[in-house]
């Protein structure tokens, strides 16, 4: 019976220490990146110029795409670039799908109060553009000038 007992307590004792480290992996990352090497980020792949799936070489490419490079170097480990959507974004990055997710995210509170988010690292204040030799053309801002073309979203999606 006492053979059977410590058995027991041996199997226990291991079901214990390893519910400890799975738990320890699930609830830092960062050990499970080091230990395989591979850094899972998320991305949307629909974002010019941020991040998008290049369709030809089934590569994804942008600005998000190098901040991704840079910290995966820094860290030194690889890359799984793991898609998503942007109606799924918080649900995926909550169930672990990806250790981060960069995709040109904008901060909001709504998220905020889900995830851990940086501090913005791109300020992105829309522009106008016009040819150089027209700039004359544009001094006075102060009129609606019918003669002009004009060029606007559909939505306010980036369109």
């Amino acid at each position: 019976m006492k053979k059977i007992s410590k058995t027991i307590f041996f199997l226990f004792l291991l079901l214990i220490i390893g519910a400890f480290f799975g738990y320890r992996e699930y609830s830092d990352p960062f050990n499970r990146i080091k230990r395989t090497g591979i850094l899972r980020v998320g991305m949307t792949g629909d974002y010019i110029p941020m991040s998008f799936l290049n369709e030809g070489t089934g590569t994804y490419e942008g600005f998000d795409v190098e901040l991704a490079e840079a910290i995966a170097d820094e860290l030194g480990v690889k890359i799984e670039y793991v898609p998503t959507t942007w109606p799924t974004l918080m649900e995926d990055t909550l169930s672990n799908r990806f250790d981060m997710a960069i995709c040109g995210i904008t901060i909001t509170d709504d998220r905020k109060e889900k995830a851990l988010m940086s501090d913005g690292y791109f300020v992105n204040g829309k522009t106008i553009l016009v040819r150089t030799e027209d700039i004359e053309k544009y001094k006075n801002t102060g009129r609606y000038q019918p003669e002009r073309s004009h060029c606007h979203g559909e939505s306010g999606r980036n369109q």
